[in-house]
């Protein structure tokens, strides 16, 4: 009988300190890899809608229930990339007194500049430029100027830039002066492609749509409700209205204030204010919004109302970066307001990471078993419960320790 006693509070005990780990709400696996290494793990909107604001009540686990650390990271609106396009040396002479380089321009590109790569030298050289249809007759497009300072304390190279008036010649000629000090290493040769980049979105769900026209107030009232919150990063309304319009509208959250001794009111709380104009797509960036219900208000002044046929709903793309195992089984669990960012080594070795990666997707997630959830939430919730069972546990090894002394003593 004692024996069974000490099991039961043991097994109380034990539940009573995991208890205080708080439970995930929802459970998914993770779709299988063909090979080990670094993978971002795409989380889906219908995920991300059970985390906290913070996104931070998220695990990966393995097979064996070990959590593997992870990487955090989510697509922008737009990135700025600058990549450095190299043309091609057509040849590179070092004559007398002088190095001579011929580049070609094959798209003949309109061009204002040739960026050239040079090994560290702190020297000054005279330069000329021409430009060349078939490398037979040149025609000058900038005299005399100078190169100087042709070192970087970062790297073992430095990018000269040579700035001429706009042009579009097939072949280009640099001649640098070697009269009074020796040949500089020329690496090469080009230019640097700027573009931007858009980020991915992924739709949030489908939320509804209510429009009401007010005549007194001259505005349009528009009601968009989703089941349930959702990070949204943009909105897109499809508009349906007369030929020419230019209206204003603002977006706004309708939230639940609770007063004291008193019922709950809405609270309209302004979002963001954009215009509404014809042969224009309509969209809203709202930077990962938190929102369940919202109000679009539209003000027509003296015009006949819009038509809001549909509202759809983006989030920008979130990831877990994270080494994977091949033929490893991995899940994640999540959803729990109360639980902060994971602090693992991985974040220091981010540089280590490759820029791109494989990518991964989690399957349908699984709402986790609800018995033992609120088992588990009623104990770690339950402080007391807790002392009151470490303090019964502590009292009976006590009184057992006590017997078993007293058993061993010679009478």
């Amino acid at each position: 009988m004692m024996k069974t006693l000490l099991l039961f509070l043991i097994v109380t005990f034990n539940v009573a300190i995991t208890s205080q780990a708080l439970p995930f709400e929802w459970k998914a696996d993770l779709d299988s890899v063909e090979k080990s290494g670094f993978y971002d793990i795409y989380l889906p909107p219908d995920l991300t809608a059970c985390l906290n604001e913070r996104f931070s009540d998220i695990r990966l686990y393995d097979a064996q229930g070990t959590e593997v650390p992870y990487l955090q990271k989510a697509e922008v609106f737009e990135s700025h990339r600058k990549t450095f396009i190299e043309y091609g040396i057509v040849s590179k002479e070092h004559l007398t007194g002088k190095t001579v380089l011929v580049l070609e321009n094959p798209e003949k590109t309109r061009i204002n500049n040739i960026n050239l790569r040079i090994r560290n030298a702190d020297v000054r050289k005279k330069v000329l430029v021409s430009g060349s249809e078939d490398q037979k007759d040149w025609y000058l497009i900038k005299d005399t100027f100078y190169l100087q300072s042709i070192f970087s304390h970062k790297e073992t190279y430095e990018l000269k830039i040579i700035n001429f008036p706009l042009s579009d010649y097939r072949y280009y000629k640099i001649e640098i002066s070697d009269r009074e000090s020796p040949p500089i290493d020329i690496q090469a040769a080009g230019y640097y492609d700027r573009h931007t980049q858009n980020g991915k979105f992924s739709p949030v769900e489908e939320p509804s749509v209510t429009q009401i026209d007010s005549v007194p107030d001259k505005r349009t009232y528009v009601y968009i409700n989703f089941e349930r919150q959702q990070y949204i990063d943009r909105l897109v309304f499809d508009l349906k209205g007369p030929r020419y319009y230019l209206r204003q509208a603002t977006l706004y959250e309708l939230k639940k204030v609770k007063i004291k001794r008193r019922k709950a009111r809405i609270r309209k709380v302004r979002i963001k204010t954009m215009t509404l104009q014809s042969n224009e797509v309509a969209i809203m960036d709202l930077h990962k919004l938190a929102g369940k219900k919202l109000l679009l208000q539209i003000d027509n002044h003296d015009n006949p109302p819009l038509t809001v046929q549909k509202v759809t709903g983006f989030q920008l793309n979130q990831y877990l970066t994270a080494y994977l195992e091949k033929d490893q089984v991995y899940s994640v669990r999540f959803g729990n307001p109360n639980i902060v960012h994971p602090v693992y080594d991985l974040a220091y070795f981010k540089n280590k990471i490759p820029e791109r990666v494989p990518m991964v997707r989690i399957q349908e997630k699984q709402k986790i078993h609800r018995i033992m959830h609120q088992v588990t939430a009623i104990l770690s919730t339950n402080k007391s419960l807790i002392w009151a069972a470490i303090l019964v546990v502590m009292l009976l090894l006590g009184f057992l320790t006590l017997r078993m002394v007293n058993e061993m003593s010679p009478s």
